[in-house]
């Protein structure tokens, strides 16, 4: 039994689907990581700038 075209283009598009949304939620976790990473640097920045003008 040969896999015809239509069918190994079936395969890809289910592959496709399940692997497109595990990308988009990978990428979505990843930018709100480094979104809450830059915060908190600022927030130290700020800190260390507030200590440094009550001195």
């Amino acid at each position: 039994m040969s896999i015809t075209y239509e069918f190994f283009f079936q395969i890809l598009n289910t592959i496709l689907w399940i692997l497109i949304p595990i990308a988009i939620y990978g990428f979505i976790k990843k930018h709100r990581r480094n979104k809450k990473l830059i915060k908190n640097r600022i927030s130290n920045l700020e800190k260390k700038v507030n200590n440094l003008e009550s001195r």
